[in-house]
């Protein structure tokens, strides 16, 4: 969820809020077992989630009234930006809020499809993918305080490669080499005296 696989920054990170939704709201869910409406209701759920985190009702509200045609896809071009969510979400919250009306939003829709902002949207190539900074200080201290062996985890727990860690949470690779160096016994005692080998 944290990789730099998707499809656009703001696309990412509905997919990381819908997650997180299902997390906190469904981890008591067998989802093997649900019935296809079961399943589309708690899909729904966790989009209302993603929705409301993303967008915060109150905040969302005040910069929704500047929307001079909030059935014009372009009109938002600002707001996601700002929110760094996409023009879709973005009147997909409105709707949810009551501020278009389902004939609003149907409108709305037939206009994304004739533009082509299915697919991809404007800004979409432009707006950076956020990189986790949490993750990386977590690991930092782990790593420091001896809790975790960071070599260790890459080389033996996972047998995985750094750059492979670099798609998985969005770090650095430079992060992860300096840990890379095997940690070595340098005790005088175990060293031969050169003087010795030569006097035999």
């Amino acid at each position: 969820m944290l990789g730099n696989q998707k499809r656009s920054a703001v696309r990412r990170n509905f997919d990381i809020a819908h997650e997180l939704g299902h997390l906190l709201l469904h981890y008591r869910r067998d989802f093997a077992n649900l019935e296809r409406k079961e399943h589309k209701e708690l899909e729904d759920e966790a989009n209302l989630f993603a929705g409301a985190f993303l967008l915060p009702e109150t905040a969302f509200k005040r910069d929704m009234v500047g929307i001079a045609r909030p059935t014009n896809p372009d009109a938002y071009l600002d707001l996601k930006q700002k929110w760094m969510t996409s023009i879709q979400v973005l009147a997909y919250r409105a709707a949810k809020l009551n501020m278009l009306t389902p004939k609003e939003h149907r409108n709305f829709y037939a206009a994304l499809h004739r533009r082509g902002y299915l697919k991809i949207e404007p800004l979409d190539d432009e707006l950076p993918v956020q990189r986790p900074q949490k993750m990386q200080a977590i690991l930092d201290l782990v790593a420091r305080k001896d809790i975790l062996d960071i070599r260790t985890m890459i080389e033996e727990d996972w047998k995985a490669d750094i750059e492979f860690f670099h798609h998985l949470t969005g770090i650095e690779p430079a992060f992860f080499k300096k840990f890379m160096k095997s940690k070595r016994d340098y005790n005088m005692e175990q060293v031969t005296d050169i003087n010795s080998l030569r006097a035999k």
